[in-house]
């Protein structure tokens, strides 16, 4: 996924796959958030960590533009989100272990 800001504009970018056996059209924009349409039946289903969180039918083209960038949108703030929630927890580690050494130091040398 690709989402800069070049001159002011944003730029959006996702795979898109198509199924063929099973009609459907896959948009991928992270590892967590995907959209699915089946060109079939016209539904389309917004998928979260594999769970549907929103089904659509028979959506005019517009609409479907203005779902799939809203989607990139929601999918570029929660992978945001998971990298500092990954980067909180390896400053909390390195704080516990620089802890534990200090504590085991102190303990070492009877300075308590």
């Amino acid at each position: 996924m690709m989402n800069n800001k070049n001159m002011g504009k944003k730029t959006y970018s996702w795979d898109t796959q198509y199924e063929t056996a099973k009609s459907l059209m896959v948009h991928t924009f992270t590892d967590r958030v995907q959209v699915e349409s089946n060109l079939k039946n016209g539904e389309v289903l917004v998928l979260v960590d594999g769970h549907t969180v929103n089904t659509y039918h028979n959506m005019p083209v517009r609409e479907y533009e203005a779902l799939l960038l809203g989607v990139e949108e929601y999918a570029h703030k929660l992978q945001r989100r998971d990298l500092i929630k990954v980067a909180v927890n390896r400053v909390a580690v390195c704080l516990l272990v620089a802890m534990a050494i200090v504590a085991a130091l102190i303990l070492k040398n009877g300075n308590i």
